[in-house]
């Protein structure tokens, strides 16, 4: 590897700029946490109710791990100036691009890898069905905040799901 860094990046934008980056754990912590919407229902189901607690606590417990070892690697593979998401940097044939590593953005040089692609593909899996839980838990919060006499009107009720598939909409075309 011709080069590699470790510790803290002093080529940023400097403190301002690392502190308002720091608001990026958060909207992730927070995305991590809206699944408990979910645990009321969850409960109305299970046999052994007390035990919710327990499996929350091991399911949250088995996620840090797994993310700690993936941070933990990719901090191992690329240092701090690594690909903002690790698939990026799965590519092979750089060679033909002489100092790849020297570019503005290196981790767009080569091809994907077979394994790459399988993780790209999984994602995308992964989120189609994710979506199929926070789209409807969404929507129901949102129908939770209006009147029930307005809820209780069909076109408000098409129009809430009109409304968060267009906000959803927007976000994804806005977000690079």
């Amino acid at each position: 590897m011709p080069y590699h860094s470790r510790g803290i990046n002093v080529a940023g934008d400097g403190p301002f700029e690392s502190f308002l980056n720091t608001f990026s754990v958060f909207s992730y912590i927070m995305y991590a946490f809206a699944i408990v919407v979910t645990l009321p229902t969850l409960r109305s189901t299970m046999r052994e109710k007390a035990s919710l607690t327990w499996t929350c606590v091991v399911a949250f417990v088995v996620v840090a791990v797994e993310f700690l070892v993936i941070m933990l690697a990719s901090y191992w593979i690329f240092g701090n100036l690594g690909p903002e998401n690790i698939i990026d940097g799965l590519k092979y044939r750089r060679d033909q691009f002489p100092g790849w590593w020297a570019t503005v953005n290196p981790w767009n040089n080569g091809s994907p890898t077979l394994f790459a692609d399988a993780l790209g593909w999984g994602l995308t899996l992964h989120l189609l069905c994710s979506d199929a839980i926070y789209v409807p838990v969404t929507v129901v919060a949102t129908e939770a905040l209006l009147p029930r006499s307005w809820v209780a009107r069909r076109s408000v009720s098409i129009a809430v799901r009109v409304f968060v598939a267009l906000v959803r909409l927007m976000v994804a075309a806005q977000v690079q």
